[in-house]
């Protein structure tokens, strides 16, 4: 026979997953023959091919591996109709203790058999064992048991080839020395708290439970017990008067709630008489005596005996009278319960009704989650353990090693699930006892095995996860904390030795959904060797058919060797490396609350069905198809990282959402759910050749609850992860924006391990939406002017004003921005921006513009011509015309005259200002001027006669414009000449003295008039001339000859 470490339990009644010790039976006829594996050559064992091979004459023992089975074969001439190959058995396994040594002579051994071991075997076993002298003292009507059998015999050899003979023995299942005997319900809180068996560092820090409500429905509970009671004793402390055992109530120290609506009492007679009691205890047990006396908890107390209880009694002497499921949990959500225990179920692994109602009651209020007891059949998982939400739990044997407990049922489910969720203690569970009196007030306990009982204790642990959560020990990311004195966490019973100077950093805490205790649950669990793993086939998986995540084990959760550690050396904060996140925690309400709004008058799930929920009050996000939720977090140094996310699926026939868990690493790699390698690290791509929707590549999944795993080695030279859900696909609904069973969206929750969860890089200090970690400006809010989210305040023009503060977003304005205001400066007020004003304007005014380059128009200086003037070296003798022209570009008014200059005595060069002229315009011109002179009467007083004498021009522009250039412009003629004129009062001759005589006067006149006679006449001339030409233009039109004429002509009239 092969060796064999678990023991193996087949289902003795169909609503009860755990056993008790039956006594007389018949004997058999005494039959050769052996065991054998038997190894399908395709395909795996199902109840179908089990059936088959008990057709065929072999007594089927256990499932070794989904195709390979241990079968007793009592002649070798058997014909199978399955394809299968057969091989020897290994020999029976020695489960030394922990002195791991052989046995000496004198030692008390404890022999156990095979389960379901034909009665012929009886013979041949004791026959080989009275050959090592050892009588067989087993009732041979037992042997066919589910319950493998078991006997103490003293070993009389000191010879280890006999040793090994006995484990030869065909029917043995293993040997295992007898040891002390101590309380064993004690060493499971303790393998559940650390793996260990013998510290309780969970309960030294206060964790038991405490505030937490437990639920479970079974056959009964023995209220008087003292695991239950409310006092030690009739009219002690907690009595009700002669009644110790108290009314159910808030008031009760356990007992919440007691609804014995279909029986009362764990009743002798009734189906599985003694099962509720027993499994209440595993759950939430604590022993009056130690909770009035404040010792240590023991006596079969329990992991969370810290609890209060519900229990709903639903066996009466009809047998099991299970309610609809809903009914259970809706008692059970009224009372705060989260967690219900159910150690029962149809023997079918079929879908059932049952099953679906559980996945419906999740979808619909996720503040629930059942632990469900899968059989011990050692084959399928039957319901209602197969439903897509609750946690099937195995059975593992109650030692440090993490072995799984042979009976226990695996997976894989029929719709392609492992079904398994995690393995609690289930193998030799001391708990409490049943005696079936009232008022007995009895304190015992018994031994018990199957997966009936490890699903309280993995229920219990979970009791303890929730108390993590609620009273903040785990949380997400800088919440809102509270200091809370470690002398206040401790119980007065615990290590003297421990700390209780400092202070715990806990979150405000939340009631956790369903999902949130199955992704932590996953956490808080331990692979089995490599060994044991996955019913002995090894692997990597990181979770498998046989033993889910793994064996219970709070300490992955809570280090608390480390914890303690870090509290003896002052203040500190739990679990620093988890960070969870729950879609469907509420923020101002409890799930209580939330279940009576939405109650009615049809059954509770109907009521919940016909009124939706759309999230609100809870923080999300639910998702939609196409959706995609992402969180960045940063890593813990040289530590692996596990990522897991659980979510609610509605019930058989609809589709389970298709939510795909991404981990994605600062390398641009991602790790996916569903792909690993063979080292049970998940496989990392380069995203960058990934196509999510590719199904063939990443396939959709019908689990619930998923994980990603990492090793230390894939994380080197990562600085950040990110943690991604994408909603591939969730089905619709007729209630659109809601999340249950009709509606469109889907919430998760997520627990990581390896994160430093409180790390500044992942806060936003600066409040604008961009993590530290990856904001550029950490201390500046870039809220509305981040356009590429790097948290800084955008520049998009690039001069150096952010845009918050730049008024002239688009523009430029570098080097032209002295009042940082982001605008181009218009320095000198004349509407030009100076980046291209190449002026400055000293007073600017919109009565004068300037031009496109900030510069106003070039004021030209005026421009004179002289049109007529003396003649070089001739002589002024009566009257002197002058006459010029002077013309400006720019059309400015315009200033003109004319001097007449006098040779200053003794100088050859000089010449001063001897008369002025105020000019006359021409008639009909705009820019044609002249002046008169006449002598004697513009001339002054003294001698000018044959002095040189020439004329100055001026002209300058009277533009009142602030660039107008008024500047003189002076035009001297180089004609020199000089004049009669003599005045004879100078030289004192009377002929020279006065006013010219009459005769004089009147000469001068006629010459003037003359003159300006002769001028008026050849302007009339010329308009005669241009007039003619005009009027032949406007009839015949200008030739060439025309124009030619017309310039002589005018040339003849001027």
């Amino acid at each position: 026979m092969r060796p064999v470490f678990l023991l193996v339990l087949v289902l003795l009644m169909p609503l009860t997953t755990a056993f008790l010790i039956t006594e007389n039976g018949q004997q058999s006829n005494d039959v050769f023959g052996e065991e054998v594996e038997i190894t399908l050559s395709d395909g795996y064992w199902s109840q179908a091919n089990w059936n088959l091979l008990k057709e065929d004459g072999f007594f089927p023992l256990r499932v070794i591996s989904p195709s390979t089975i241990l079968a007793w074969r009592v002649t070798e001439n058997i014909e199978l109709e399955l394809p299968v190959e057969i091989n020897d058995s290994q020999p029976a396994q020695y489960k030394a203790g922990l002195v791991g040594l052989q046995p000496s002579e004198g030692v008390m051994l404890r022999i156990i058999l095979e389960p379901r071991l034909p009665e012929s075997s009886a013979s041949q076993i004791s026959q080989q064992l009275a050959l090592l002298s050892i009588d067989f003292s087993i009732q041979t009507s037992l042997l066919s048991s589910p319950i493998p059998q078991s006997m103490i015999v003293q070993w009389n050899h000191d010879n280890p080839e006999l040793f090994s003979q006995l484990l030869d023995v065909e029917g043995l299942l293993w040997v295992e020395p007898v040891l002390e005997t101590t309380a064993r319900n004690t060493q499971s809180a303790s393998i559940h708290q650390y793996g260990g068996l013998a510290k309780n560092p969970a309960w030294d820090l206060g964790l038991n439970a405490s505030g937490v409500v437990v639920a479970m429905a079974d056959s009964g509970i023995d209220a008087d017990h003292s695991c239950f009671r409310n006092a030690t004793a009739a009219s002690q402390f907690g009595a009700n008067g002669s009644d110790a055992e108290g009314p159910a109530g808030t008031s009760h120290r356990k007992l919440l709630l007691l609804n014995e609506t279909i029986d009362s009492g764990d009743t002798q007679g009734h189906s599985d008489y003694r099962h509720g009691t027993h499994v209440a205890g595993t759950l939430s047990c604590f022993d009056v005596y130690d909770y009035r006396n404040n010792t240590i908890p023991n006596s079969g107390s329990s992991l969370a005996h810290g609890s209060t209880l519900l229990f709903q009694d639903i066996v009466s002497s009809e047998g099991w009278v299970v309610p609809d499921v809903d009914l259970l949990l809706f008692e059970a959500a009224m009372n705060g319960a989260i967690i219900h225990s159910d150690s029962w179920g149809d023997n079918s692994a079929q879908y059932t009704a049952r099953s679906a109602d559980f996945d419906a009651w999740s979808r619909e209020f996720p503040w629930s989650l059942a632990f469900v007891a899968p059989g011990n059949n050692g084959g399928e998982i039957l319901e209602p353990a197969n439903a897509r939400n609750v946690a099937a739990i195995g059975a593992s044997i109650k030692n440090g090693q993490s072995q799984r407990w042979a009976a226990s049922a695996h997976g894989p489910l029929q719709a392609d699930t492992t079904g398994i969720f995690v393995l609690a203690t289930g193998s030799s569970v001391l708990s409490a006892k049943a005696d079936g009196i009232d008022g007995s007030y009895n304190d015992d306990l018994r031994l018990s095995s199957g997966t009936s009982m490890a699903t309280p204790m993995a229920a219990s642990n979970a009791a303890i996860i929730q108390q993590l959560v609620e009273q903040g020990w785990v949380r997400g990311s800088h919440e809102n904390t509270h200091i809370i004195p470690v002398a206040e966490l401790r119980p007065s019973w615990a290590d003297g030795s421990l700390n209780t100077q400092s202070n715990l950093t806990l979150g405000d805490g939340f009631t956790p959904s369903g999902p949130m205790l199955r992704a932590l649950l996953a956490l808080a669990s331990t692979p089995l060797s490599e060994q044991e793993r996955n019913g002995g086939n090894g692997g990597q998986d990181l979770r498998n058919p046989y033993d889910g995540f793994g064996r219970l084990n709070i300490s992955q959760i809570i280090d608390f060797e480390q914890l303690e550690n870090m509290i003896s050396q002052g203040d500190t904060s739990p679990a620093n490396d988890i960070w969870i996140h729950d879609s469907y925690r509420l923020q101002q309400q409890q799930p209580k609350q939330l279940l009576m709004q939405r109650n009615g008058t049809l059954s509770p799930l109907e009521n919940l069905a016909n009124n939706p929920w759309n999230g609100s009050g809870a923080v999300g996000p639910f998702l939609s198809s196409g959706e995609i939720w992402n969180q960045q977090l940063a890593i813990q140094e040289n530590q692996s990282l596990d990522v897991v996310m659980a979510f609610p699926s509605s019930p058989e026939p609809y589709l389970v959402d298709d939510l795909l868990l991404v981990v994605r690493l600062s390398n641009g790699q991602v790790g996916i759910s569903g792909k690993t390698n063979s080292d049970g690290a998940n496989t990392l791509f380069f995203e960058s050749a990934v196509n999510y929707s590719n199904m063939n590549s990443f396939p959709s999944s019908n689990e619930t609850t998923l994980k990603i795993h990492l090793d230390a080695e894939d994380l080197d030279g990562i600085d950040w992860i990110e943690v991604e859900v994408r909603a591939r696909f969730v089905s619709p609904g007729n209630s659109p924006g809601s999340v249950g069973v009709d509606g469109d969206k889907n919430g998760f929750s997520i627990a990581v391990k390896g994160v430093v969860r409180d790390s500044p890089r992942w806060l936003d200090d600066d409040g604008d939406g961009v993590v530290n970690e990856v904001d550029l400006c950490p201390i500046e809010n870039a809220s509305g002017y981040d356009t590429n989210f790097d948290g800084c305040l955008d520049d998009l023009d690039g001069d150096n004003i952010t845009d918050n503060l730049d008024l002239c977003n688009g523009e430029n304005a570098s080097g032209y921005d002295m009042n940082l205001d982001g605008c181009l400066d218009d320095s000198d007020g004349d509407s030009v921006t100076d980046d291209i004003d190449q002026c400055t304007t000293i007073m600017a005014s919109s009565v004068w513009p300037v031009m496109q380059n900030g510069c106003r128009p070039i004021d030209e200086l005026p421009q004179i011509t002289i049109i007529s003037e003396l003649e070089n070296g001739s002589v002024w003798e009566d009257v002197m015309m002058v006459r010029w022209v002077v013309e400006d570009l720019d059309d400015d008014p315009i200033e003109t005259g004319v001097k007449l200059m006098i040779l200053q005595n003794d100088s050859e060069t000089n010449y001063s200002e001897l008369l002025r002229c105020n000019p006359t315009l021409m008639a009909n011109h705009s820019n044609d001027y002249f002046c008169i002179w006449v002598i004697p009467n513009n001339l002054p007083s003294y001698d000018i006669n044959e002095r040189p004498l020439r004329l100055e021009f001026f002209a300058y522009s009277s533009n009142q414009s602030p660039a107008a250039n008024n500047e003189l412009v002076i035009i001297t003629s180089s004609n020199t000449f000089t004049s009669s004129w003599s005045n004879d009062s100078l030289e004192g001759s009377d002929s020279n003295s006065g006013a010219l005589s009459a005769e004089e006067i009147s000469k001068q006149k006629k010459i003037l008039t003359g003159a300006i006679i002769g001028l008026i006449t050849s302007l009339i001339c010329g308009a005669i001339v241009v007039k003619k030409y005009l009027e032949r233009f406007s009839r015949d039109g200008f030739s060439d000859s025309d124009m030619g004429d017309l310039v002589a002509n005018g040339d003849e009239g001027g």
